[in-house]
């Protein structure tokens, strides 16, 4: 049994130049649950995804999704040029959408993340943007509706700045109101 996993998985890792062109629309995903059997502990939870975009994962469209009750609703790892519209993530235990950075610099681009409806059911950030490097462009976000019922903060930024000699991760914290400046 897989903890690092997605309810529905796709990477590009072997080539990552020509895209996926690859589609996921119209599924209902409900408690993506990982196993944390033989690996260390990892504060809040499993790594498991309802939609896991990983490894150059590039050119897949992610549609008309719904995603309940996973650790991530939607995470893209070191992914690009994917785009993100009109889906339901509520109640996703670590974020709603995660999207790291962890193969080289501006290995993230081009992802468009539009009318997404994010609804978490915790204090924690709707959205989680993570990277070994400071100035990423994580992709260009709008139109999408977040929910403030357990806090004002939609988007956690974490990084660390001086990688690789630097270990040690930055987190910013940011409003709409401070993420739309």
């Amino acid at each position: 049994v897989l903890d690092d996993c997605g309810a529905i998985y796709t990477n590009n890792a072997n080539d990552p130049d020509p895209p996926n062109n690859s589609e996921v629309s119209g599924n209902i995903i409900i408690n993506s649950v990982g196993n944390t059997d033989g690996r260390p502990y990892i504060a809040g939870g499993t790594l498991a995804a309802g939609i896991y975009l990983d490894a150059l994962a590039n050119g897949v469209t992610v549609t008309d999704n719904v995603i309940v009750d996973t650790d991530r609703g939607i995470y893209l790892n070191s992914s690009s040029n994917n785009v993100l519209r009109g889906n339901i993530l509520y109640g996703n235990r670590l974020a709603q959408i995660k999207i790291d950075e962890y193969v080289s610099p501006n290995v993230l681009r081009g992802n468009v993340i539009t009318g997404n409806v994010l609804f978490p059911l915790s204090a924690e950030a709707p959205i989680s943007l993570r990277g070994l490097y400071s100035n990423i462009n994580f992709g260009y976000f709008d139109y999408n509706t977040y929910s403030s019922l357990y806090s004002e903060k939609v988007i956690e930024e974490t990084y660390k700045p001086g990688w690789p000699t630097n270990q040690t991760y930055l987190a910013n914290f940011y409003s709409l109101a401070d993420w739309q400046k």
